[in-house]
């Protein structure tokens, strides 16, 4: 702690220096002073000056390894007559008795028209031969400032008049001032990674110009495991998401962010519950019980991503701060992530800071929130014509005798529970430092409420990013994030349930203004106690989840030699839970309170240690890149839990759990495990051309059988850059071409600790007279147990055209994962019902495919961008234990209706086929063995959860300081199980209220509807089958959001920009229920594609504004 607050002190000293540090890396013997210099105009973007007769047989010898410009510079011109001096982008050279002939700024620059534009954003330029004294143009002055495509102030920027020899570099806030000869002057503007523009001064006095990023000059940099590489440097499949994505978004999970912005990753919503559990799955699903979640790391660090089921673990991290997202996908992406990489791993990098004065950005937004859709319902005459029918049918008195009068009352019971929900946020950072010192600090506060009374998600969190350069050897970092977060949860499926049942013949109140209770709403001869008002659900239970997390790591990096360095980092994750709920005497079968809490304390420790070695051989026609490393990670959880029922009032709420009279037992436990871990990955690059990569990963684990611990993660990969062969060189369309393939190996050990182990549990026993504990056997061991391995191979093609104003990228893939985790059945002999063991496999294989085009772009007005990406994935089981199929828990009361069987996906659903109606108006199922009885061996696959195709569209605009954005996402092909139905379509099961559909049901006199007849003895209506499988296909617009940046003419603030944006506007599906991205079961849960009273997602508008100081 005393190391960081040294560093941060530090920092905020040196707030106010600026300048702009490139790494320079030269290897030179003998070599000419205009080969070094160009050497280093590649490296940096600058561009040299000088008097060709000057260097005339000038030789220096040189190596130099990641050093500043500055070092570079003066070691290249020890010895030599020579001197220099930096003006903007441009290093201008003279003797060492000479005046340099380049003016400064406030003088007007001057440059030789030979000196180009062009050689000022890239390339080496010509030789040119020193002017000293020009003639000054008439004077005309001309103020401005430039800006990037975002609005943020460009430093540095050459400005040239054109056609003559003068010129200037903007400031520090990317203002500017020129004399200019006349109105037909053309300024010439230019940076390094920008499009130049030219621009005609005409009769204005004051100009601002918008410079767009050049993405094809400049190098993109992709963070892979334990490093980066160049994108044009990539063996694997690694997909690649911009942290901007995520902005005005209104979202609370990161993982949100991610839907639909990348091939070959499914983002399925649990909910609209704020805050709640989203799953994410990374070309498909890998395990049955192994776990399906991707592996998050952020900052290099692996982070707690289980989800308990309730609220998403990284809602914790506020999406402001996030800079990329670089998804690794293929075997050689993963496998040096080893028994951790099987599901893909996501690599998030947050933001830093930037050398130069400090920035400060204040964003300040409020969203606006609805359900997407509301259900149709039976109304009050409807329902009540319906209880008649079913009275008449059961042979039971008529309840509603007077229709009309029943119908004089209509609640619509789902205007009571939802709301309309605001979302308040702000979000403020702070930025810059030295070349030896950056900082980058954020703070955040999001308040989302909840579309359903009672809900709700507080995020409260720090962040601090701090570099230190402690010399030109050791370079030291430091990461610290601190969030508190809190969910007001509202039981949905119950709340959800009861209003859609509740009879809208009645009030949620009496006429003394208390609850109507459930039993009274539901008060039928043939009703029962099941249903309770959702307002005392909603308004009498709670239910809060609070987590505060610390996330921090230290890392040092020292330069050993030119080639070689080291790197050792440590860090933590530590979370600490609380759960409490109380229910008030309100609630049904609860007559004097009960209170219960949980406090979970997880805690994780990670070291690491890495070698990096980088060599270039013969003129960097060979280059090498080698690590080595080893990784230590640690986890320890403790829970403890406690109840009590039995309190005199409601006013103790949970607080004082000793204020109950009835306790129940208190329950603790503590859970560890440890995974160490070797690792290497050789990078091989011949000519620029043919590129290979080989890694491998030992690790060892405590979860796993005394016999089965370790286990060897290998991968292979080559990519070949075709365009960089000679006979490629005449085929101007094609920009770029690389082709890919790889093949490796990773595990999967995400099983809960002890599986393999014999363990005991308490019992309560009786021997003679007196009661004791003693200890029993809890399962049945299986040392055994071992990894679960998943072998991938991967083809891939790159393509790039028109220099690369249109990329796509291709990629076909194969997964085939063996020694599957699960729960098998044992013979009653055993004395246990079941056991874990590795017993099968499953495979996924599909095909993916991105897209970027720049449509239309300009160097100042407008420009119109699209990215699109699809996958297709298709799952399979392809072995089990002995063949025998292997179903899943059951849903509701109705039972199983997900298998897993031999030749069919994942989690398929089970049951029959209806074959319309009976004669008596109850529902007919197929008899498929033909043996005139309906029985379980008439069940078969009528369904499956997975969507045969996912895709996202992304259109972006930008009109002078208009922005525009349109992204749309969908999925084909995905079917839900709609357990929703069994009380809503299906009867008029126990006196609940139905959907609108079930008016046009079956009667002698209307033979031909689907709705079945209303009878109490139907349960034949409540079998699973394929009247509760339906298509939740969907094309979403997923986000629109128009953004203006204003112009700003004074000097007080360096931007302005005010947006709106709406989420989730329009959806088009035939889906029957609110919504088709939900599930409403856990990860790892085998009943996939569920919809069992699911909160419903909302549809948002968020207005903001964002300023910059």
């Amino acid at each position: 702690m005393k190391l960081i607050m040294i560093l941060l002190t530090l920092a905020l000293v040196q707030a106010g220096a600026t300048g702009y540090s490139q790494k320079v890396t030269i290897r030179e013997k003998n070599a000419s002073v205009e080969a070094v210099f160009r050497a280093i105009e590649k490296q940096t973007g600058y561009v040299f000056f000088y008097n060709n007769a000057d260097l005339v047989n000038a030789k220096v010898s040189i190596n130099l390894k990641g050093v500043s410009l500055t070092e570079a510079l003066d070691r290249c011109f020890a010895g030599l007559p020579l001197t220099y001096k930096v003006i903007g982008n441009t290093i201008a050279i003279k003797k060492k008795d000479e005046s340099i002939s380049l003016q400064n700024r406030n003088n007007n620059v001057l440059l030789p028209a030979i000196l180009s534009h062009k050689a000022l954003v890239g390339g080496a330029p010509p030789l040119i031969n020193r002017t000293s004294e020009l003639p000054r143009p008439a004077k005309r002055r001309i103020t401005g400032i430039v800006t990037d495509d975002r609005l943020e102030a460009l430093p540095g920027v050459n400005i040239l008049v054109k056609g003559a020899q003068q010129g200037t570099i903007t400031e520090a806030d990317g203002s500017f001032t020129i004399d200019v000869p006349d109105e037909n002057a053309v300024l010439i503007f230019s940076f390094v990674g920008y499009i130049s523009q030219e621009i005609i001064v005409g009769s204005r006095n004051s100009l601002k110009v918008v410079l767009i990023t050049d993405n094809k000059a400049l190098e993109e940099v992709v963070v892979v495991g334990y490093g980066t590489r160049k994108k044009s440097d990539l063996t694997g499949s690694v997909s690649s998401i911009n942290g901007q994505t995520l902005e005005n978004r209104n979202i609370s999970s990161l993982e949100q962010g991610l839907q639909g912005q990348a091939s070959g990753v499914q983002v399925t919503q649990g909910g609209g519950q704020p805050g709640g559990p989203t799953i994410v799955r990374i070309r498909g699903q890998n395990s049955i019980m192994g776990g399906n979640d991707p592996l998050y790391v952020i900052d290099g660090v692996p982070v707690q991503n289980s989800n308990d089921g309730n609220t998403s673990i990284l809602a914790s991290i506020n999406p402001a701060d996030i800079e990329s997202f670089d998804i690794l996908k293929d075997a050689s992406a993963i496998a040096i992530y080893g028994a951790r990489g099987s599901n893909g791993v996501i690599l998030i990098t947050t933001k830093r800071g930037k050398s130069g004065k400090s920035n400060i950005t204040l964003r300040s937004s409020l969203g606006i929130s609805n359900v997407i859709r509301k259900l149709e319902m039976l109304n009050s005459r409807q329902y009540a014509e319906l209880a008649n029918d079913r009275a008449v049918n059961d042979g039971v008195p008529l309840p509603f005798p007077d229709v009309d009068r029943a119908a004089s009352v209509n609640t619509v019971w789902q205007d009571e529970i939802f709301k309309t929900a605001y979302t308040p946020e702000t979000v403020i950072n702070i930025s810059g430092g030295s070349e030896k010192t950056k900082y980058f600090v954020s703070g955040d506060y999001f308040n989302q409420g909840g579309a359903i009374i009672g809900s709700k998600f507080t995020r409260g969190s720090f962040r601090l990013n701090l570099d230190q350069e402690v010399n030109n050897r050791l370079n030291i970092s430091t990461q610290i994030v601190a969030s508190k977060s809190l969910a007001k949860r509202s039981d949905a499926e119950e709340i959800l349930e009861s209003a859609l049942g509740m009879p809208p013949v009645n009030t949620p109140y009496d006429i003394d203004g208390n609850y109507t209770p459930g039993d009274v709403l539901l008060g039928y001869p043939f009703s029962d106690s099941r249903g309770d008002n959702p307002l005392i659900t909603a308004n009498e239970i709670t239910d809060n989840l609070t987590n505060s997390r610390l996330l921090a790591n230290l890392r040092a990096r020292y330069r050993l030699w030119d080639d070689m360095s080291v790197e050792l980092m440590a860090g933590t994750d530590q979370v600490s839970g609380r759960r409490d709920q109380y229910k008030t005497r309100f609630v049904r079968g609860n007559p004097d309170g009960s209170a219960a809490e949980r406090r979970t304390e997880t805690n994780s420790y990670i070291i690491e240690n890495l070698y990096q070695y980088n060599k270039s051989l013969s003129s960097n026609r060979h280059i090498i890149n080698a690590t080595l490393g080893f990784t230590w990670e640690s986890q320890s959880s403790r829970t403890l839990a406690a109840s009590s029922q039995g309190f005199v009032t409601d006013n103790f709420n949970n607080h004082n759990l000793g204020a109950g009279s009835r306790f129940g037992a208190p329950d603790n436990n503590t859970i560890e495990w440890d995974l160490l871990s070797f690792l290497g990955r050789v990078n091989y690059t011949v000519d620029d051309k043919y590129l290979f990569t080989i890694s491998g990963r030992r690790d060892g684990s405590s979860r796993l059988g005394a016999g089965n611990k370790w286990g060897f993660f290998p991968s292979a990969a080559f990519a070949w850059k075709i365009t960089n062969e000679n006979f490629m060189a005449n085929i101007t369309p094609l920009s770029d071409m690389k082709l890919r393939v790889s093949w490796g190996k990773s595990g999967n050990q995400a099983i809960s600790p002890y599986q393999s182990l014999q363990r005991y549990e308490p019992q309560q026993l009786v021997i003679g007279a007196q009661g004791t504990i003693g200890f029993a056997p809890a399962n049945i061991g299986n040392p055994d147990l071992k990894w679960e391995t998943t072998t991938q191979l991967d083809v891939g093609l790159d393509i790039g055209l028109l220099q690369n104003a249109l990329t796509v990228t291709l990629d076909y893939y194969h997964k085939q994962t063996d020694d599957l985790l699960a729960v098998v059945n044992l013979p009653p002999s055993s004395g246990f019902a079941t056991t874990l063991q590795n017993i099968g496999s499953l495979e996924n294989k599909g095909f993916e495919f991105s897209a970027g085009a720049d449509v239309f772009r300009s160097s100042q007005s407008f420009s119109w961008n699209i990215n699109v990406n699809g996958s297709f994935n298709r799952n399979r089981i392809t072995s089990l234990s002995k063949g025998a199929d292997i179903f899943a828990p059951n849903i509701s009361f109705v039972g199983g209706a997900h298998i897993l069987r031999i030749g069919e996906p994942m989690s398929s659903f089970y049951g029959y086929i209806e074959n319309g109606l009976t004669e008596n108006g109850l529902i007919n199922y197929a008899d498929l063995n033909g043996d005139g009885t309906i029985n379980v061996l008439d069940r078969k696959i009528i369904g499956s959860p997975h969507p045969d195709f996912i895709y996202g569209l992304t259109n972006t605009l930008k009109y002078k300081n208009f922005n525009f954005t349109v992204f749309i996402q969908g999925e084909e092909g995905k079917q839900l199980w709609n357990s929703n139905k069994y009380f809503s379509a299906s009867s008029f099961y126990r006196g609940v209220n139905n959907i609108a559909e079930v008016a046009n049901r079956w009667t002698p006199n209307n033979p031909n509807m689907n709705a079945p007849y209303p009878k109490a003895s139907s349960a034949l209506n409540f079998m699973a089958s394929d009247r509760f499988v339906e298509d939740a296909s969907y094309i979403r617009l997923k986000n629109i959001q128009l953004a203006y940046s204003l112009p700003l003419k004074g000097r007080a603030l360096q931007s302005a920009r005010i947006f709106v944006s709406g989420q989730n506007l329009l959806t088009f599906t035939n889906y029957s229920w609110f919504d088709p991205d939900v599930s409403s079961f856990a990860s790892g849960d085998l009943r996939i594609g569920v919809d069992q009273g699911a909160f419903p997602i909302t549809k948002t508008i968020t207005f903001g504004v964002e300023i910059g100081l």
